[in-house]
């Protein structure tokens, strides 16, 4: 009766425990089969006849190698739960006397059926090991993601940056020819000397040096969006747009971080650990059935028993139980480090994004006129034989590079703007 309270007991909290614990296991199959759903259903982003910034994310949220690895990692936590929580195998064995084949005697054999027991709580805590092990990695997953997503706006940002430079060394190119002209006239009437000309076309053949550099600069950026999408590193992609079009920060998220998510899932994952490791020190069962034929009266044929392992190497517990207890005090220091690190992330994005609209508001309102003005002074100063050339060119080289600060200013401010987002935990590149 004792025997039979046991069996029945341990499998009812068997059964109780699983039934949550199997709930949990349907939650996460639910949320990575929609994760893969969503990868499918996004694999052929079109691109326009520009490059849409939101429309590249999606792309590579979809499509990156990385992220693939990542989903796999997740589903591979996800199915070790089953194995965690499941029972060990039963055993079954089968004997016989050889020697009372064709003999005056009985044939003797004998059959055994055994089934080992976990202590209750055992299964129940590897699952829940397993379950939060499976959160863990779906929060990495989602971590990853939004480290794919600053990375793209990265690399477009970049492309940007040098295709408005190449447009902006075309201008001044154009505009180094004029100069040059200009130059050249004054020094046929003699108002000019000799070395402008010159000075003029140096000039112009450091700007096709600058072109020959920017135009790598640009390749390294595609190549980099291609290797993001996993493509080829020579693919075409469509050119950025004329102007980054810079929003508002978005308000501050109420959800927790995935990187958060996942460091108090791991959390978890240990505390059972350690629990675990307390259940070592209670022992298993196991239960036995079995029918010897060699026994002369029936009633002596059939046996039941059970065996219980005796848990005397208690050392090797106990450091299996301050392994646990080591793992579980650095996945706490973890949470607190996380915490820390994403707060000094937020407030700095915080405040490089107030610095950067700033710049950019000076940049755009007060640098570029001043510069441009100076470039109109200096030429008409030097049609009337009031300045030299070498003011002009230095006033020419104000101005472009304010033009290109301006652009360069609003890069930065997306990247800020990115970045914020990935440490408030939303995907960056969408609408803002």
């Amino acid at each position: 009766m004792r025997l039979h309270w046991f069996v029945t007991s341990s499998a009812l909290l068997a059964a109780c425990a699983g039934s949550s614990g199997f709930r949990e296991h349907d939650t996460e199959v639910a949320a990575w089969s929609h994760a893969e759903r969503d990868r499918v259903t996004s694999a052929d982003v079109a691109f326009g006849s520009e490059l849409d910034r939101a429309a590249l994310v999606a792309a590579v949220l979809a499509r990156n190698p990385d992220l693939e690895a990542a989903r796999a990692s997740w589903r591979a936590a996800i199915a070790s739960y089953p194995g965690a929580t499941a029972l060990p195998d039963p055993t079954a064995s089968y004997e016989m006397a050889p020697l009372t084949i064709g003999s005056d005697v009985r044939f003797g054999q004998r059959v055994a059926v055994s089934q080992k027991l976990p202590w209750p709580g055992k299964r129940a805590l590897a699952g829940e090991a397993a379950l939060a092990d499976a959160d863990a990695a779906e929060a990495d997953y989602a971590t990853l993601r939004l480290a794919l997503a600053e990375a793209t706006v990265d690399a477009f940002d970049d492309d940007y940056v040098a295709a408005r430079a190449l447009e902006v060394n075309a201008h001044h190119h154009a505009l180094f020819e004029r100069i040059e002209k200009s130059a050249i006239a004054q020094y046929t009437v003699g108002k000019a000397s000799q070395q402008d000309p010159i000075e003029a076309r140096t000039e112009i053949i450091a700007l096709d040096r600058e072109r020959l550099a920017l135009e790598t600069q640009q390749r390294d950026a595609v190549a980099r969006l291609n290797r993001l999408l996993h493509r080829h590193p020579d693919a075409e992609l469509p050119p950025p747009p004329a102007k980054l079009e810079i929003g508002d920060a978005a308000p501050a998220s109420t959800e927790p971080h995935p990187q958060l998510v996942a460091a108090k899932a791991r959390l978890r994952a240990r505390t059972a650990d350690v629990d675990r490791a307390d259940r070592a020190f209670y022992p298993d069962v196991e239960v036995m059935a079995s029918y010897d034929s060699l026994w002369d009266a029936w009633q002596q044929r059939w046996m039941i028993g059970v065996a219980i392992d005796i848990p005397l190497q208690r050392s090797k517990r106990r450091a299996d139980g301050e392994r646990a207890q080591a793992e579980q005090a650095k996945a706490t220091a973890e949470i607190e480090s996380t915490s820390d690190m994403l707060d000094e992330q937020r407030d700095r994005a915080a405040r490089a994004i107030d610095e950067g609209r700033r710049a950019l508001t000076l940049d755009e309102q007060q640098l570029v006129p001043a510069a441009r003005e100076r470039v109109d002074a200096a030429l008409a100063g030097f049609s009337s034989g009031q300045n030299t050339f070498s003011t002009v060119v230095m006033a020419e080289h104000m101005l472009r590079d304010a033009e290109l600060q301006v652009e360069q200013s609003r890069a930065e401010l997306d990247r800020r703007l990115a970045a914020l987002d990935r440490a408030e935990g939303r995907v960056a590149g969408g609408a803002r």
